[in-house]
């Protein structure tokens, strides 16, 4: 088993919904690469290609005020605020 397999994911409280915050894992980080080499050229920074990349495996919307950044991501769902 690795080292994020079978830990929980614990629920967060944001704008008055339940949310979910989970770690990274290698999976996550060599997602956020491809996304920013699928990018290239629309560099959002790599913290946010980390973000999308959990959204994206987590098959999660993505509650984020900078909706420039995140609308380029193909496939990312993002929440109506």
């Amino acid at each position: 088993m690795g080292p994020q397999e079978g830990r929980k994911t614990e629920p967060v409280f944001a704008s008055g919904q339940c949310v979910t915050r989970c770690s990274l894992s290698k999976a996550h980080a060599e997602r956020a690469a491809k996304l920013a080499a699928d990018l290239r050229g629309q560099t959002i920074g790599f913290a946010d290609f980390r973000i999308a990349a959990t959204a994206l495996l987590a098959d999660a919307e993505l509650l984020a005020f900078n909706r420039k950044h995140f609308s380029r991501i193909p496939k990312l769902r993002l929440a109506v605020v």
